[in-house]
């Protein structure tokens, strides 16, 4: 597999210093990105997240000018036909031996891109996300809840248990009880009435793209929409959906249910579906007239 390293194509697998903190410590964040036809999906939204975690972690870094140019070159170097996923992953770099950051000055941060085929039908055709509840927590307080951070264990963790299980994701509840969020997505629940719950960032729920997507996406439409506190009976007695960058907005369900989603709910859904679509289809139109 081709990479790119501190601004090098490289193939070799050993390239990351043992002293490197992201892997040492988890000291870092990173981003996930679909690419389509060369283009990176919503990079504008990306780059944001990306910035605002870096400045939470306090890590100061000049990412490449060229990201596209990279990512399209590295697709094109690993052979990679159709939809590509793009992790642009960036640790504070290596120190020595503590916790304590390192002196600013002398620390050089790792900015590390990988580039992989992005599996899975398209989210309309796919078959729904089975689903269980996990025991494994997310902290609403901890800033991990909030930044994409290369510490990913509690997720690890629930998912493994979900595979475990049967079930192809996990929902992750906060330290109150409360639904959080699925150990790799958002989650949506649309109720009986056809309103549309999300819970929080302030329950714990990552400020996912494609969560922001749909969010804007039922005020076009006209859908209620609510970010809310909710426990798993309104997971249960609901429809559910999970989002993220590359499933799109996928209907999902807990493993064993047999519940059929009812035809103007599943209407909501299609149309939540389609406008993400027009959203992507704008994204890639953009970074297009931008190169």
């Amino acid at each position: 597999m081709t990479y790119w390293l501190n601004g090098e194509f490289r193939e070799d697998a050993h390239a990351i210093d043992i002293a490197d903190r992201g892997f040492l410590l988890g000291d870092g964040v990173f981003e996930t990105l679909l690419v389509r036809d060369g283009l990176a999906a919503f990079l504008d939204d990306h780059l944001a997240r990306l910035q605002g975690g870096l400045s939470s972690l306090q890590i100061s870094v000049d990412l490449p000018k060229d990201l596209e140019k990279i990512a399209s070159t590295l697709i094109a170097k690993n052979e990679i036909d159709g939809d590509a996923s793009l992790r642009l992953s960036i640790s504070r770099g290596s120190s020595g031996r503590g916790l304590a950051f390192p002196n600013a000055k002398e620390n050089q941060p790792t900015i590390l891109l990988t580039a992989r085929a992005a599996l899975g039908a398209p989210a309309e055709t796919a078959a729904p996300l089975s689903i269980m509840i996990s025991r494994y927590r997310r902290s609403e307080h901890s800033i991990s809840s909030r930044c994409k951070t290369l510490n990913y264990l509690d997720n690890i963790l629930a998912r493994n248990e979900a595979v475990h299980a049967g079930a192809d994701e996990a929902v992750m509840l906060n330290g109150q009880g409360k639904v959080a969020c699925a150990s790799a997505a958002n989650i949506f629940v649309i109720a009986d009435r056809g309103a549309v719950l999300t819970p929080s960032v302030d329950e714990g729920a990552l400020p996912g793209i494609v969560r922001g997507v749909v969010l804007r996406a039922c005020e076009q439409i006209d859908v209620e929409v609510c970010e809310a506190s909710f426990d798993t009976d309104t997971l249960q007695s609901g429809h559910v959906f999970l989002t993220n960058s590359l499933i799109g907005v996928r209907p999902a369900s807990l493993l064993g249910s047999t519940s059929a989603w009812p035809p103007a709910l599943l209407q909501i859904l299609q149309h939540l579906q389609s406008c993400y679509e027009v959203s992507l289809r704008d994204s890639l139109s953009l970074q297009a007239r931008a190169q």
